[in-house]
């Protein structure tokens, strides 16, 4: 399965690089297919992804190079095991940004199809993931909740 982690900066203290860095390549075990980052500055309006093919040790310089000083205001993390869909499209690999939402998601679905279909949604790319930022979009937490089904652990903004 997937790894999924990230940091979220309340208190406005510099960003904890090292941190970061060492929790995505951690994340490796659970997944070296495709690896991608979302984050976002205090200042910024939209997140900003990043998303390659491969383990995420062999990005994680990307880190130190965006992720420093104190106007990070999040990063989701993200180390993917395919279970549907290329990782050679990047929309399939994670973050997924779809809806006004970026989400990770640790798990398989099982009606994904379905859900796209009772919500009356085209999907855009071929993972199960997407499934839940059109769920949570067109419906609610509680209608993913009860609707989605399958296992997951997710993380969005």
């Amino acid at each position: 399965m997937c790894g999924i982690g990230g940091f979220y900066n309340v208190t406005g203290v510099n960003t904890p690089v090292a941190s970061i860095t060492s929790l995505w390549c951690g994340l490796e075990d659970r997944g070296t297919h495709a690896h991608g980052m979302a984050f976002n500055w205090i200042t910024g309006d939209k997140p900003i992804v990043t998303k390659n093919v491969g383990p995420a040790s062999k990005s994680s310089q990307n880190v130190k190079k965006y992720l420093r000083g104190k106007n990070l205001r999040y990063v989701l993390l993200h180390t993917r095991y395919t279970t549907q869909g290329s990782v050679k499209k990047m929309g399939n690999n994670h973050p997924i940004v779809r809806e006004g939402i970026t989400l990770t998601h640790n798990g398989v679905l099982h009606n994904d199809k379905q859900v796209f279909s009772q919500l009356g949604v085209k999907r855009m790319y071929q993972v199960d993931s997407e499934a839940i930022n059109v769920a949570l979009r067109h419906q609610s937490v509680d209608w993913m909740a009860d609707n989605v089904k399958g296992s997951m652990s997710i993380a969005w903004i």
